[in-house]
């Protein structure tokens, strides 16, 4: 909790700390997941594999193309993954804090060399666990393998469509969204972002430094009627100076502790 405290001020750990019991927990301890809990649905990078360094100048025959590692947890009991330049699928089943992964599959794409696509999917076929380590500004997704070790994953902005759920300013007053599919924000990894607000489309870019985060965005200039939540809103997102993902649910935070902007995520179609 100090280091929410110390990296998005007072005000921000205090209303993040609404979001889930767990925040509130000892820095050093990881949230043990409860009966029915479920993996939110984001997509969580690895930070145990990463991407080939110099993936322009490939073995010959291989295919170039972007290296990630990454899994998504579905609600249909179904996942999405990546394992260096090759797409993947599969099931998974969580009984309490018991998670098994499989079968899974992959396209068959010749990587570039230095990739360790097949140690990713090994490591995968040999989850036994899962829990949420909230020591850090964000969750971190912590998956045990059946030889002891354990993969950690770090969520990622991209990969879902973010729909506004309410802002909570800082003097107590709350903004509840009318409408949360009509408003949104859905990230690219490489800097662009688009989104609806209320009855405009916007569009624009973004870019993070740790859990600092500018977002530049325009929109269309329709009239979306006088009770249109279109103004405040945008108002309060061009404040936004940092970020957190807690309990899969993203929180803008604005300048000068002046409130959270909160969303929750929606699987792209």
């Amino acid at each position: 909790m100090k280091r929410l405290i110390a990296t998005l001020g007072l005000a921000f750990a205090a209303i993040i700390a609404t979001l889930g019991g767990a925040v509130a927990q000892d820095a050093s301890t990881e949230a043990s997941p409860a009966t029915g809990a479920t993996i939110p649905p984001l997509l969580w990078i690895s930070n145990d594999f990463h991407p080939t360094v110099d993936t322009a100048t490939p073995v010959e025959g291989a295919v170039a193309i972007g290296s990630e590692y990454w899994i998504q947890f579905l609600d249909d009991g179904q996942l999405s993954l990546r394992a260096d330049c090759n797409g993947g699928f599969g099931a998974y089943t969580i009984d309490g804090s018991n998670l098994m992964l499989g079968p899974l599959g992959t396209t068959l794409m010749m990587c570039p060399e230095g990739g360790s696509g097949d140690a990713f999917l090994q490591a995968l076929n040999s989850v036994t666990s899962w829990s949420i380590d909230q020591s850090g500004a964000s969750d971190t997704l912590v998956l045990g393998l059946s030889d002891g070790s354990s993969l950690s994953f770090s969520p990622s902005l991209a990969g879902v469509i973010w729909q506004w759920a309410g802002t909570q300013m800082g003097d107590g007053s709350e903004i509840v969204s009318a409408a949360p599919d009509r408003f949104y924000l859905s990230f690219s990894p490489d800097g662009p972002v688009v989104g609806m607000v209320d009855c405009n489309r916007a569009h624009g870019a973004y870019t993070t430094d740790g859990s600092q985060i500018s977002i530049m965005l325009a929109t269309t200039m329709m009239y979306c009627g006088d009770d249109s939540q279109d103004a405040v809103y945008l108002q309060n997102l061009d404040q936004v100076t940092s970020y957190v993902i807690r309990d899969g649910r993203l929180a803008l935070a604005m300048k000068m502790d002046s409130g959270i902007i909160l969303y929750d995520p929606v699987i792209e179609e």
